[in-house]
């Protein structure tokens, strides 16, 4: 596992719903987690389960908008990491602006063994984009990604909360993600693909942690390190 320089005990001590096994704790294996009976999965977020190794990611696909690409840069998260900074469920699928040769979304996940996925996105056209038009893109993004990796697993994050002068001085407020993430639990169920609450364990009274953001939005690297944590910790085994 990569060295880290900052210490995971002050930040899971911010997160007070991270999972109860801490993964300093869990044994080093690259094991995966025993399969629950996989359509209660889609009924509710992914359980917490044992932390596998950085390197289960290795084969994972990263899509979303700028915070999930601080997050997978700043904790070095091995994988393909797709973002760019307009990202919105629309463009996600439409636009040439992957990678610095400006791919389409097929291109970039061409010749790869990719066996997961992971999204996220809302934020950027939350303050705009109605529901209904929301929903219908993200489940066509679904659907392409299913034709383009059919054979990989989809995970599905809710949105992490901004903290609360920056919810009360700039849209999308947490009151419109938190609708946003009740929107992503209805597509998992509906697509039956597996959520992961990754906003619950940054959801704090008032939304994120002061200590856990650079500027309201963005997290620290603690912060990224602890979305990583939760990360390896809700996973679906095969």
């Amino acid at each position: 596992m990569k060295r880290r320089l900052f210490c995971a005990a002050s930040v899971l001590a911010l997160l007070c719903a991270l999972p109860s096994q801490a993964v300093a704790s869990q044994p080093k294996s690259s094991a995966l987690p025993e399969v629950v009976d996989a359509p209660l999965l889609f009924e509710a977020p992914v359980p917490a389960a044992p932390a596998v190794e950085e390197d289960w990611f290795s084969d994972a696909v990263f899509l979303g908008d700028p915070r999930l690409y601080a997050m997978a840069g700043g904790a070095e998260v091995p994988g393909l990491v797709l973002s760019f900074s307009d990202i919105n469920v629309q463009t996600a699928h439409t636009k040439n602006s992957y990678t610095d040769r400006n791919l389409t979304l097929a291109q970039a996940l061409e010749g790869g063994a990719w066996t997961k996925v992971y999204v996220m996105l809302g934020l950027n056209e939350a303050a705009w984009m109605d529901e209904a038009t929301f929903c219908s893109e993200y489940a066509a993004l679904i659907d392409d990604l299913r034709a383009l990796l059919p054979q990989a697993k989809i995970y599905i994050q809710t949105l992490i909360p901004v903290t609360s002068f920056r919810s009360a001085a700039q849209s999308p407020s947490n009151t419109l993600l938190a609708r946003r993430n009740y929107l992503l639990a209805q597509l998992a169920r509906e697509k039956q693909v597996y959520l992961v609450d990754t906003a619950a364990p940054f959801t704090q009274p008032g939304g994120l942690a002061d200590a856990l953001s650079t500027d309201g939005l963005y997290l620290t690297p603690e912060g990224c390190y602890a979305w990583l944590c939760y990360l390896r910790t809700h996973t679906v085994g095969t």
